[in-house]
């Protein structure tokens, strides 16, 4: 939320002539953004659309040009959006619809056409709506830091998804201060992987736009091809990615990216120390982040191949300035410096509250929002993520980080990937089970692995059961899918 004394930074449109977006097959121009955003206007006044009305276009995301011009496009024109995954299921749908009611929907597939009753579908034709010459009578502008640019899903505790708004000011704040470690020069690329639903796919968007920079789409996300791409093509400078892509990509022992490759933006996931100190070896420059929905993505972030000191799991950087960062106790109150406990946020960056929620918003009478996660401050002012709110594990009334176990599994030989979830047990409350992925060909040591855990963990660390699978089950974002695999262990414990 911005609070008094903040001012939104200002930004300038891009020149018509700079590349705004690359696909496999074509690249396009700002000025062929801009065409599109006037066709988008006038398509919108037919329909009775009003700047500032506030009622979203709800957008079916894919990964190809036409969803990300009308993300962009909606940006210039300020209108928001409420992006879903393309498959969104219907009670899902259902529950966001009681919520908010879309002005239209979009999207660039037949598929969902007609899903949404009483709203009409949106459809434009990409080719017909763009050209190469700027229109005349376009008079965009990236003002209005107070309007909503968007209505983003987060993941809730009833099972249903909460919406969060961001605000334009909130998109701004955060650009200019990751501007300072992670940046795509005007005419350079930054490589697009990430689904276009999570605020940190649409944030690539949004970002390109305010650094006048490009976006070179990888049309979902192909360890191969994205391989090839960042090793030989000098225009991509930035990439992000969560950790499951990274580790994919490295799978490939001899790769290694491009020399003037820049930044490889790491979060949405625990970040091990292995992974890391192995993407360094290979002179991948990592940044790894910590940020969330609500904070429209990183609000602290650690360049390592600037780090004066060694990585230590966990070490997001310092909190951005003028966000600020605080450690307190389960009752809310501060914890001395260094110590650890939940993380509470405050600053421009914050999101005002969840959109029509029926419990009580998560921040106390001073405007700090309280994560859930878990972590400390170092001496240097960096952030220490500890845990996230959905890793954590109440087992025999001591709280377990699933990120720590997992951190641990996945130091032993043969263990590609680790997943640790929480089970209902009677004696524990909770039981913590790994599920590991091991490495090709090769069969950990249950027995040995348990053994040595004993000497690094503390005992409610350590799993109670590891079951070995072929494929860790993830999302399109290549994200563990924990709740698929509560239901399997449901399944074959019933």
């Amino acid at each position: 939320m911005t609070l008094p004394g903040h001012t939104p930074p200002l930004f300038s449109l891009p020149d018509a002539s700079l590349p705004f977006l690359r696909t496999g097959i074509r690249e396009y121009s700002y000025g062929q953004l801009y065409c599109f955003a006037s066709h988008l206007s006038e398509a919108l006044h037919t329909r009775g659309w009003q700047s500032g009305s506030g009622r979203p276009l709800l957008l079916y995301t894919r990964p190809d040009a036409a969803t990300l011009f009308m993300m962009a496009a909606a940006f210039l024109l300020k209108l928001p959006v409420l992006p879903l995954p393309q498959k969104t299921n219907e009670k899902e749908l259902q529950h966001i619809l009681s919520k908010v009611a879309p002005l239209l929907y979009f999207c660039s597939g037949d598929e969902v056409t007609g899903r949404i009753e009483g709203c009409s579908c949106l459809i434009p034709d990409l080719s017909s709506w763009i050209s190469d010459s700027v229109p005349p009578d376009h008079r965009f502008s990236l003002a209005g830091a107070d309007q909503t640019a968007g209505l983003f899903l987060t993941s809730g505790s009833t099972g249903f998804s909460k919406l969060v708004p961001l605000k334009r000011s909130q998109i701004f704040f955060a650009a200019h201060a990751s501007s300072v470690h992670v940046k795509a020069e005007p005419a350079s690329h930054w490589l697009l992987t990430l689904p276009l639903n999570h605020v940190g796919g649409a944030s690539i968007i949004y970002r390109s736009l305010l650094y006048h920079s490009a976006i070179w789409l990888q049309e979902g996300f192909d360890s191969d091809a994205v391989r090839i791409l960042l090793s030989e093509q000098p225009e991509i400078s930035v990439a992000s990615m969560v950790p499951t892509m990274l580790h994919q990509i490295m799978k490939d022992p001899v790769f290694q990216p491009h020399s003037g490759f820049r930044a490889l933006l790491l979060g949405g996931g625990p970040i091990t120390e292995k992974l890391v100190l192995q993407a360094l070896s290979r002179k991948i420059p990592v940044v790894t982040s910590y940020g969330m929905t609500e904070t429209a993505a990183q609000i602290a972030s650690n360049p390592l191949t600037l780090s004066e000191t060694p990585y230590t799991g966990g070490d997001a950087g310092p909190i951005f300035p003028p966000n600020e960062a605080e450690i307190r106790d389960d009752a809310g109150l501060p914890l001395p410096h260094g110590s650890s406990g939940k993380i509470w946020l405050r600053g421009p960056q914050l999101f005002g509250g969840y959109h029509a929620y029926d419990e009580a918003q998560p921040f106390d009478l001073q405007g700090w929002f309280d994560t859930g996660d878990f972590g400390r401050i170092t001496e240097k002012g960096h952030l220490i993520i500890q845990s996230r709110r959905t890793d954590l594990i109440i087992t025999g009334g001591e709280n377990a980080s699933a990120a720590v176990t997992e951190e641990a599994l996945e130091r032993f030989e043969g263990v590609a990937r680790a997943a640790v979830i929480g089970v209902p047990d009677e004696t524990w409350g909770q039981k913590m089970v790994a599920f590991i992925e091991p490495e090709k060909e090769m069969e950990p040591d249950q027995a040995s692995i348990l053994a040595q855990l004993k000497g690094e963990l503390l005992p409610h660390q350590i799993p109670k059961e590891i079951i070995l699978t072929d494929r860790l089950p993830v999302t399109p974002a290549l994200k563990i899918k924990k709740a698929e695999l509560r239901e399997r262990y449901a399944q074959t414990h019933s």
